[in-house]
């Protein structure tokens, strides 16, 4: 019977060697709904920040460039202009054009101009990062009108949905990457404690990694959470992760020597 909940390891894992045992005897699977359940936690303050310095840019930076622009009708794959074209949008301040819009014909590419976006009378061209610029044809899009009022509801509604959509992004990707993570390690985990002929079963190896992996992603969390930082860093999150693995194993070690080791191949889990 599991001594300790998914919800212990979030103070325990720090220190305790019971619940390393714990999750080696008693737990099921392969760690996965525990992983699940603490990034669902603790992406939530990177989450909060990226939607908030999301939403400052919205509201100071995007209508510096908004404001600029014309009106626009786009009928039948071809654009019309309420201004006399080629027209600017500029960066404020230095004066650096972002945008050329341009259907006199003046402006067929991006070639010798600093701008990120031509918008042709057909096409819009989008520069790419290195050589070359992505080209895609009006005609895709149908027929539509755009002025600034437009852009601004456009722009609070990507305000009020960006947190929407980041999360389970944010979620999916890191648990995946954790997941993963564990697996490697429980692999390793699983294969020092054959050589050392302690009883231990990949599951169990998978889980207690994953276990493992607690101290490291709330660090990491707090120190976004205090605007350090949005993680530990790749190099020092990985030493101490392997640090509270090598502290789970030497507990199991110490608990399942005796009469359960053996020199052999360990039992599958069953669980």
């Amino acid at each position: 019977m599991c001594r300790y909940s998914l919800i212990h390891p979030l103070v325990l894992s720090f220190y305790s060697r019971d619940l390393y045992r714990d999750v080696a005897r008693h737990w099921k699977g392969l760690g996965l709904a525990y992983l699940l359940a603490l990034l669902s936690l603790c992406i939530l303050p990177g989450v909060i920040i990226m939607s908030a310095l999301f939403s400052t840019y919205l509201n100071t930076e995007a209508p510096r460039i908004v404001r600029q622009i014309p009106p626009m009708t786009l009928t039948k794959g071809r654009l019309s202009v309420e201004a006399k074209t080629p027209y600017f949008i500029r960066e404020e301040g230095s004066g650096k054009p972002v945008a050329i819009i341009d259907t006199s014909g003046t402006y067929r590419n991006l070639d010798g101009t600093p701008a990120l976006m031509l918008l042709t009378a057909t096409q819009l061209i989008v520069k790419h990062e290195g050589a070359g610029a992505k080209v895609f044809d009006l005609a895709e899009i149908g027929d539509l009108a755009v002025d600034r009022r437009v852009v601004f509801s456009f722009l609070d509604e990507m305000e009020g949905a960006f947190p929407f959509v980041l999360y389970p992004l944010a979620l999916l990707f890191s648990t995946l990457y954790h997941f993963s993570e564990a697996l490697v390690f429980g692999a390793g985990g699983y294969w020092v404690a054959r050589k050392a002929g302690i009883r231990l079963t990949f599951p169990s190896a998978a889980r207690i990694a994953a276990v493992s992996a607690t101290p490291a992603i709330i660090i990491g969390t707090a120190l976004s959470a205090a605007g350090i930082g949005f993680a530990l860093g790749w190099f020092v999150g990985l030493a101490v992760y392997i640090g509270y693995f090598v502290f789970a194993l030497r507990a199991l070690a110490g608990e399942l020597s005796g009469p359960d080791r053996h020199p052999g191949p360990a039992q599958e889990d069953r669980s």
